[in-house]
C-alpha cells in the first residue's frame, strides 16, 4: 500500500487531464491509511466534488478505482437523482419490519432489498485490505433524507438498515460529486462561443463560488463532516485536446481489440482533431460533449467503412478535413501484404 501511494497523486494528475492538484489532495488520506494512523470507526476520507458537468469529478473515482483495484468499475456508485423523492431513500437501506419485503427474498427483484450492504461492500474490493469506494453521485439531486442519512456514515462509518443489521464503513472511501456553483462560475467570465477560458479563472475565484453554493445548500453538520472539499475548473482548450488525444488512442485500441474486421492503421491529423475540439468544446457540457462528437463524427464513419462488406482486412483509413466536413480514405493492402498477414495469423 505504502508504494501505492507514493505515485498515486501523479497517475492520478495524469489522468484526470486540466486538474493539476487533484492526486495531491487525495493520496494522503490512502498514506494515512496505510500507515493505520487513520482515525477508528470512521470512513478512511470523505470528499466533496464540486465543479462543472464534464470535467472530471466522476473520471476521478473511476481513475482511483482503476488504480487501487486495477478496474474502473471496483466501486459501489449510488446514483442520487434516483432518490430525489423522500419515500425512495428507503430503497438505499432496504423494507424494515412490518413493511412489504422485509425478510422476504420473492420480492428482491422489486427493489426492496437494501441498495447497501456489508457483502456488497466488501465485493467492491478485490483486495480486502485496501479500502473500499463509495460513490453518491450528484448528491444534491438527492432529497434531504439522503444527506441525513449519510450524516451517520460520515461521522461514525455506521449505516443501519431496515433489517436492523449495520453497514460498517470504516475501510471505505467516500465520494460525493456535485455541480453546485457551476452557474456563478461561469458567470465570472464573458468567454468566445464555445470555450471558457480556464486562464481568466482563478482556482481561488472558483473555489470561492462553489463553497458559497455548497454552504447554501448544505447543512453546516453536514459540511463540517466532509474531509476534503476538491474544486474543478472549467476545461480550457489545451486540456480539452489532451483528452481528445487520450480518447483517440482509446478508440484506436477498441477498434484493433474488437470484431472479426482488422483495421491495421488509424490517422488523424491535426487538422481533424482541432476540427473536433472546435466542435466538441463546450463550457456547459464539458468533455462529455466532445465524447458525443468524437462518435457522430469518427467513430459511426468508422464503423459504417468496416461494417461494409467490400471491407478488407488489413486496410488503413485516415480521416481528412474536406471544407469543415470529416472525410475517411481507405488505403487497402497489396497482395504481398494481405499474404503476410495471412501467414501471420
Amino acid at each position: 500500500m505504502t508504494d501505492l501511494t507514493e505515485d498515486l497523486a501523479e497517475n492520478l494528475n495524469k489522468r484526470i487531464i486540466g486538474q493539476p492538484s487533484v492526486g495531491e489532495q487525495i493520496a494522503p488520506y490512502l498514506t494515512i491509511h496505510g500507515a493505520g494512523l487513520s482515525p477508528p470507526e470512521r470512513p478512511v476520507g470523505v470528499f466533496l466534488l464540486l465543479g462543472p458537468t464534464g470535467v472530471g469529478k466522476t473520471e476521478t473515482v473511476k481513475a482511483l478505482a482503476t488504480e487501487l483495484h486495477g478496474d474502473a468499475s471496483c466501486m459501489m456508485r449510488i446514483d442520487c437523482a434516483e432518490f430525489n423523492m423522500e419515500h425512495e431513500v428507503a430503497k438505499i437501506i432496504g423494507a424494515p419490519p412490518g413493511y412489504t419485503g422485509h425478510r422476504d427474498t420473492s420480492v428482491k427483484e422489486r427493489g426492496t432489498e437494501a441498495r447497501i450492504t456489508q457483502m456488497k461492500l466488501v465485493e467492491c474490493s478485490p483486495e480486502h485490505y485496501r479500502p473500499s469506494i463509495v460513490l453518491f453521485d450528484e448528491i444534491e439531486k438527492g432529497a434531504d433524507s439522503l444527506t441525513k442519512l449519510l450524516l451517520g456514515i460520515m461521522d461514525n462509518g455506521i449505516l443501519h438498515l431496515g433489517d436492523g443489521g449495520r453497514v460498517k464503513f470504516d475501510d471505505c472511501l467516500i465520494f460525493m460529486t456535485s455541480n453546485l456553483g457551476s452557474r456563478a462560475i461561469q458567470g465570472q467570465d464573458n468567454p468566445a462561443p464555445g470555450f471558457l477560458p480556464a486562464t481568466k479563472l482563478t482556482q481561488k475565484g472558483i473555489k470561492r463560488a462553489t463553497m458559497t453554493a455548497a454552504r447554501k445548500y448544505f447543512t453546516p453538520e453536514f459540511m463540517n463532516r466532509i474531509d476534503e472539499f476538491i474544486t474543478y475548473r472549467p476545461l480550457s482548450q489545451k486540456a480539452i485536446r489532451s483528452i481528445l488525444d487520450l480518447q483517440i488512442l482509446e478508440m484506436k485500441r477498441r477498434i484493433q481489440q474488437g470484431g472479426n474486421k482488422y483495421l491495421k492503421n488509424l490517422r488523424v491529423p491535426d487538422s481533424v482533431r482541432n476540427a473536433l475540439v472546435e466542435k466538441g468544446a463546450s463550457s456547459q457540457y464539458g468533455a462529455r460533449e466532445l465524447k458525443r462528437v468524437l462518435q457522430r463524427e469518427l467513430l459511426a464513419p468508422i464503423a459504417k467503412r468496416m461494417a461494409d462488406p467490400t471491407f478488407v482486412n488489413g486496410s488503413e483509413l485516415t480521416a481528412r478535413l474536406s471544407q469543415g466536413v470529416i472525410q475517411l480514405r481507405i488505403k487497402r493492402p497489396t497482395k504481398k501484404a494481405k499474404r503476410v498477414s495471412r501467414q501471420g495469423v
